[in-house]
């Protein structure tokens, strides 16, 4: 690996999913890539007419041959990889990627951190994005390396769907266990700003070679997060108690309950151990709680 690597022409799969649509307006932002997003060729997807459009039927052979003509030096993949189907999609670009000469592979982490067998074994769909790292891992050397980033739940989009302990419709709040498990969380826009960052510095690049990049924009707790919420929207909400004892003995629990417990949980496994953050190294700014909270929330005072 060299410090003078130079990533310019980046492609994003995966583009118009939750994830995706963030990652690209912050590499636009950017404004140092050529930009081009994959797509199935049935998709009827639309995008900034800064992006080019690459159709793909995600055979290994379709995806090696447009990775080559377009001499594409980064993949992100924000494929959602919780399906054997998907996974076997990114697997397929992951090879295809090697075979073309890409310089720096993206595998779709995002989320919780794989390396832990706890959360593994708490949310086995997990494993799908183990796997991935483990498949990059084997094919690495001084071409072609990877970076896979670890965020927590996403902060903004988890808090719209529900995910985050919160159901913004009925102001209900969660509160699991006592509340002071800390956990990172990450807003969709802070997650495209390090992607945009890591591959736009030469210096970024060569210290997240094959490594996990742990993001966050806040490491927060249930107590801390729902005090903030009922200062800015000046309401009490209702809240609702959850023992992560009965959830965890519950073997009929959903994936969702199983990210909820990860998060959540008393033994605090949704918080990056001490050092892992690479918030600073991929210059990243500090964010502010409330605020967030009223930009989430559409709080107009």
């Amino acid at each position: 690996m060299t410090s003078l690597m130079t990533i310019r022409n980046v492609l994003v799969a995966g583009a118009s999913g939750h994830l995706g649509p963030a990652v690209l307006q912050e590499l636009i932002s950017n404004n140092k890539f050529t930009l081009f997003v994959l797509t199935r060729k049935d998709s009827s997807a639309t995008f900034p007419d800064s992006v080019n459009v690459l159709k793909t039927d995600y055979t290994p052979t379709s995806l090696e041959a447009i990775l080559t003509a377009e001499k594409i030096d980064a993949v992100i993949s924000t494929l959602s990889v919780t399906t054997q189907p998907i996974a076997d999609v990114q697997a397929a670009l992951i090879d295809a990627a090697k075979a073309s000469g890409v310089k720096r592979f993206i595998p779709s982490e995002f989320g919780s951190d794989s390396t832990d067998d706890r959360i593994v074994d708490l949310v086995p769909l997990f494993n799908h994005k183990r796997k991935a790292v483990d498949h990059l891992k084997s094919l690495q050397n001084d071409t072609f390396s990877w970076s896979s980033p670890v965020t927590g739940i996403f902060f903004d989009w988890g808090i719209h769907v529900n995910l985050l302990a919160i159901n913004v419709q009925q102001k209900t709040l969660e509160k699991w266990d006592d509340g002071e498990a800390p956990f990172a969380v990450s807003n969709l826009a802070t997650i495209g700003k390090a992607l945009a960052n890591l591959l736009s510095d030469s210096a970024i690049l060569e210290a997240t070679a094959n490594k996990y990049v742990y993001i966050s924009s806040h490491t927060i707790t249930l107590n801390k997060m729902t005090a903030a919420i009922q200062k800015v929207t000046g309401e009490t909400w209702k809240i609702k108690h959850v023992d992560s004892g009965e959830v965890l003995r519950n073997d009929k629990r959903s994936p969702i309950d199983g990210i909820k417990l990860v998060t959540f949980g008393k033994e605090g496994l949704g918080a990056y151990r001490e050092g892992l953050s690479n918030n600073e190294l991929l210059r990243l700014p500090k964010e502010d709680l409330e605020e967030n909270l009223k930009i989430i929330l559409d709080v107009k005072k």
